[in-house]
C-alpha cells in the first residue's frame, strides 16, 4: 500500500532514479516502476533511442562497461543493459 506522502515523493522527485527512489522509501524497484507507470509519472531523461546509438551499442556492446558509457554519453549504466537485451532478443535488427 502507498501512502500520500510517498505517492508526492514520486511526483515531487521525477528525475531521481528508480533504485534511489526504492531505497528511501523502502519499495522494490518493481514496485516503484509499476506505481510510476500508473501515475504517468515520466522524466525528460527518458527519451527514445537514436539509430546511431542503436548501431553503436550493437557494434561496441563487447566492449567494458566504461567505454560503453563513454560511446553512450546521458545514457545509464542499466539503460545501456536494457536497450542491449531488447535489441539482441530481436537478433539486432535495427
Amino acid at each position: 500500500m502507498w501512502s500520500k506522502e510517498e505517492i508526492q515523493f514520486l511526483f515531487d522527485n521525477p528525475k531521481m532514479s528508480i533504485i534511489d527512489i526504492a531505497r528511501k522509501l523502502g519499495k522494490t524497484e518493481s514496485a516503484v516502476k509499476s506505481k510510476r507507470s500508473r501515475l504517468k509519472i515520466t522524466t525528460e531523461t527518458c527519451r527514445q533511442w537514436t539509430s546511431d546509438e542503436k548501431r553503436i551499442l550493437q557494434y561496441n556492446y563487447d566492449k567494458g562497461k566504461d567505454e560503453l558509457m563513454e560511446l553512450l554519453p546521458g545514457r545509464t549504466w542499466d539503460a545501456i543493459r536494457s536497450r542491449a537485451t531488447f535489441l539482441r532478443k530481436g537478433k539486432w535488427n535495427l
